[in-house]
């Protein structure tokens, strides 16, 4: 297991680190918001069994000292640990705060290095930029609604209800742009930057990996010929069209 590593310079493990009342060690979460790390390692609960830390007193990337993090997959150990700069290849993801990214050259991350725990939310799998299978979520079909998951419950006239659990709620409002794109009929509404796209990508690739801006960036998944396939598994774009294909074939038989 090789997931990507993480090393914030100038920073301690007393200051990434705090202890709750249950004697349970968990990331400072306004350490994480510092460096934009809080969707990545946010819900880890456990540091102790669901991620690696080490203090790094001498030069580690880029000269300086810091810590040197990583999750575990599964709980499962790495491979190898440590900052080894021959064994593995570096990029500075971040100049403010500074923070860098590293992947071991001999094992590079696969998606399972990076799987969130539990059970995927079901999509469809993409080949990224990095020639591996990923599995993107759906978040809005036409045909389906949402995979995202929802709570069973009753209004007060009885009827039966599916809510969005709040917790999915921002990724519900982000696809609407996504939607509007691929399903609308207003051309301004399905324009898009390159920056807008990258940052969706990685927000739908987050769902069942520990994917952030670093990781999708170093890895080099979202490409100019891959980002149309994760939005069309987002949109259930591949159901869309065996539907209307079916269709089209009951009408000229």
């Amino acid at each position: 297991m090789a997931p990507p590593l993480y090393f914030l310079p100038g920073v301690t493990i007393d200051q990434l680190v705090v202890v709750d009342g249950a004697d349970r060690q968990r990331f400072s979460r306004p350490q994480l918001e510092r460096f934009r790390l809080l969707e990545t390692f946010g819900d880890i609960d456990d540091l102790r069994s669901a991620a690696a830390l080490v203090e790094i007193p001498g030069a580690g990337p880029g000269g300086q000292s810091g810590v040197l993090l990583s999750a575990l997959p599964g709980g499962r150990p790495l491979l190898r640990f440590g900052y080894r700069e021959q064994a593995q290849r570096w990029r500075q993801a971040s100049l403010d705060p500074p923070l860098w990214i590293g992947v071991d050259r001999e094992y590079p991350p696969t998606p399972a290095d990076l799987a969130r725990a539990g059970r995927p939310i079901e999509g469809y799998d993409c080949t990224l930029g990095d020639g591996r299978r990923w599995h993107v979520p759906v978040v809005r079909s036409p045909l389906r609604g949402t995979h995202l998951p929802r709570a069973v419950g009753y209004e007060p006239d009885g009827q039966l209800t599916l809510r969005l659990l709040d917790a999915w709620q921002p990724l519900w409002d982000r696809s609407e742009a996504l939607w509007d794109m691929a399903y609308g009929d207003d051309p301004d509404r399905a324009e898009m930057t390159f920056a807008e796209i990258f940052e969706h990508c990685v927000a739908l690739l987050a769902v069942n990996y520990r994917v952030d801006r670093y990781a999708a960036t170093l890895l080099g998944l979202v490409t100019t010929d891959t980002w149309q396939e994760i939005f069309h598994a987002a949109l259930d774009v591949p159901l869309v069209r065996d539907q209307l294909s079916a269709q089209k074939k009951t009408s000229d038989s």
